[in-house]
């Protein structure tokens, strides 16, 4: 089994709940029975709210962090507290801006991800690169050999 020692041999789902009433990610339990916690959570708690770190919202599965991702409205994303617990961190655009913002930003940063804008860059070359350049947002050379 991958990542054996992240798994408990006993799945204790009693143990488990007692877990989610104080859930902590960055305890020593959540490291021990990782798997175990995720499995849990899936299949029994898959949206819930943490009281740890002053409270905070978790989302397991795809279908639910859809729904949070796409309702900017209900969900905002200005509270810029993408690490729990918070750290004083500085905006990080897009992703913590809501529309009508993140959607400028978007717009401006798109085609820069586009598949064809990648392979140009991926075909640059390595040659009289400066780290003043990447600095200034050149493009970004990949080896090609």
């Amino acid at each position: 089994m991958l990542l054996k020692e992240f798994q408990s041999e006993v799945y204790d789902e009693a143990e488990l709940a007692r877990f989610f009433e104080n859930f902590d990610h960055h305890s020593d339990y959540f490291r021990d029975n990782y798997f175990n916690v995720m499995r849990y959570m899936v299949t029994k708690s898959p949206i819930f709210r943490a009281s740890t770190y002053g409270g905070w919202g978790v989302v397991s599965k795809y279908a639910d962090m859809r729904v949070v991702a796409t309702d900017p409205v209900t969900f905002p994303n200005d509270n810029q507290a993408r690490v729990v617990p918070a750290q004083p961190l500085p905006a990080l655009i897009p992703p913590d801006v809501n529309p009508p913002e993140h959607t400028f930003y978007r717009q401006v940063l798109n085609p820069l991800f586009a598949p064809s804008a990648v392979r140009v860059q991926s075909t640059a070359t390595t040659t009289n690169l400066c780290l003043s350049h990447v600095l200034v947002g050149g493009p970004f050379p990949v080896p090609t050999s």
